[in-house]
């Protein structure tokens, strides 16, 4: 739920894990995000309204300050962009929008051409891909 630009991200390789152990625990993990991620992205949406919208003291004073992240995240982007302005397009992130409703529009996009939702990470993975 923290907002981070899509070039600073690295895929992790589950084969290359030296630790059958440690390869075994992520796969397992990767299943089960797999198996939940509509449960996962409805609670991570409902704790992010919830905390923005101020619904829940108890929750806002244990919950990171969203906004202030997301303005932090868009400030990076822009530092980033007049220092290398190729590689990262701000005017993808000038919107302002929280990642929760791009995930929405992500999902409605994908219902509306009859195709099943899957989180923005994984749109363009294969179902058997062991990378996180």
């Amino acid at each position: 739920m923290i907002p981070v630009p899509p070039d600073v991200l690295s895929k992790k390789s589950i084969i290359d894990e030296p630790s059958h152990k440690y390869r075994r625990l992520l796969n397992m993990e990767l299943q089960f995000c797999r198996q939940n991620a509509n449960a996962i992205y409805s609670k991570a949406r409902f704790v992010y309204n919830t905390v923005v919208n101020n619904k829940d003291p108890i929750m806002v004073k244990n919950c990171c300050d969203f906004k202030a992240l997301e303005t932090a995240c868009l400030k990076y982007i822009t530092v980033q962009q007049q220092v290398l302005p190729k590689t990262v397009r701000q005017a993808e992130y000038s919107d302002q929008k929280s990642i929760y409703q791009r995930i929405s529009e992500i999902e409605a996009q994908a219902a509306n051409n009859g195709q099943p939702s899957k989180p923005p990470h994984m749109a363009n993975k294969k179902e058997n891909e062991p990378t996180l």
